[in-house]
């Protein structure tokens, strides 16, 4: 075991241990505060508890800070050192972790396992069973008595609502869209038209799926709109980022499969389609007709032109560009994207070009002398 691990094992940094009941940071703390015991934890997660069986957990904070009944979760030294730095109650740490000063929970994973902390003391949108008076329902819709309609939603003619759906407060559900089982629209989503979300789906404030792709046509000089009229398509189990777009496409489908997962602002263009379980960081931009397969990872501000493929097994650094199509499995960087540590050997290259430039200079006034000779 690493020894300086052990060593962080002894710390003691406890001052400022003021138990501020009901109150920490300036944040009040209600009275039906989610809470769990130490215990319900490591059983939950399958984790070896170090530490009182009764002990109640209230509140989940970052390493560093602390608070009466809080819990964190420390992946490496760093986090330790901070954590023991802090008045934090409790620690979920690796399985290979020294005894700690404080209680802990060891897992072999613990960032999944502070997961299960997140959930269990998540307080969600809170939304009433069935339809809100205010809502607006079209005479051809079907809406589950199961589901759950906010106040001010409107859902269109033709357009279905599956049971457990949560719909919250002002979201527009349009003409033959479909809003699969468990599935969240948190406040003011517009499904524009013919948009299908799958079960278990969680689509965040802002977004809009199904408006019209972004299609023109220059004819003597002018540009013309070209009708879009397909559809958008959203497997099981995709979470949608606030004020992301997902357009309709011209005709057929745009397509994101099952797990994917896309961050705030981002743009999926007409026609692109998104493989399962696909990470797609904010700023990103997937251009028409464009085509990302599974497990991909794009970090933020990185764009795919379009009619460009990416295969799958891809991780793509921030800003990155994809012209083309870019097939083998790795990791790629840079406009264009290539391999990432042929990028990272051009940017060494690039610090040292003023150099290299005068170093050529130099050489080629030296020739330039020596011809006059």
């Amino acid at each position: 075991m690493d020894t300086t691990f052990c060593r962080i094992a002894g710390l003691q940094g406890r001052s400022g241990r003021a138990r501020r009941e009901g109150c920490h940071h300036g944040i009040h703390r209600m009275a039906n505060t989610p809470s769990f015991t130490l215990s319900e934890l490591a059983q939950a997660v399958g984790g070896e508890l170090r530490g009182p069986e009764d002990l109640v957990i209230r509140q989940a904070v970052p390493a560093g800070e602390g608070g009466p009944h809080s819990i964190t979760f420390a992946t490496n030294e760093e986090y330790v050192r901070r954590a023991l730095a802090s008045d934090v109650t409790a620690l979920i740490v690796p399985t290979q972790a020294p005894a700690l000063d404080r209680p802990v929970v060891a897992v072999d994973q613990p960032r999944m396992a502070f997961g299960w902390v997140l959930n269990k003391l998540d307080r969600p949108l809170t939304i009433a069973h069935g339809v809100h008076p205010t809502a607006v329902v079209a005479e051809s819709a079907q809406v589950s008595p199961l589901a759950h309609l906010g106040p001010y939603v409107v859902v269109g003619e033709g357009a279905t609502v599956a049971a457990g759906a949560h719909i919250h407060a002002g979201c527009f559900v349009g003409d033959d869209c479909h809003v699969g089982p468990e599935s969240v629209l948190f406040p003011h989503v517009t499904l524009v038209h013919s948009v299908t979300v799958g079960a278990r789906c969680r689509i965040h404030s802002g977004s809009v799926l199904g408006a019209d792709g972004f299609g023109y046509s220059m004819v003597g000089g002018r540009q013309f709109k070209i009708p879009q009229i397909g559809r958008v398509v959203l497997e099981d189990d995709v979470e949608v980022g606030a004020n992301t777009c997902v357009d309709r496409a011209t005709c057929g489908v745009t397509h994101i499969a099952a797990g994917v997962k896309l961050d705030n602002l981002v743009q999926v263009g007409h026609n692109a389609r998104v493989g399962a379980h696909t990470v797609i960081a904010g700023h990103c931009s997937l251009a028409g007709s464009s085509t990302v397969g599974e497990r991909v990872i794009m970090g933020g501000q990185t764009g795919i032109a379009d009619h460009a493929e990416v295969g799958s097994d891809i991780a793509l650094g921030g800003r990155s560009g994809v012209m083309k199509q870019l097939m083998e499995p790795g990791q790629y960087m840079g406009l264009p994207a290539v391999p990432a540590r042929q990028h990272m050997r051009m940017l060494a290259l690039m610090q040292k070009l003023p150099e290299i430039v005068a170093r050529i200079t130099k050489l080629e006034k030296a020739q330039g002398d020596g011809e006059k000779a």
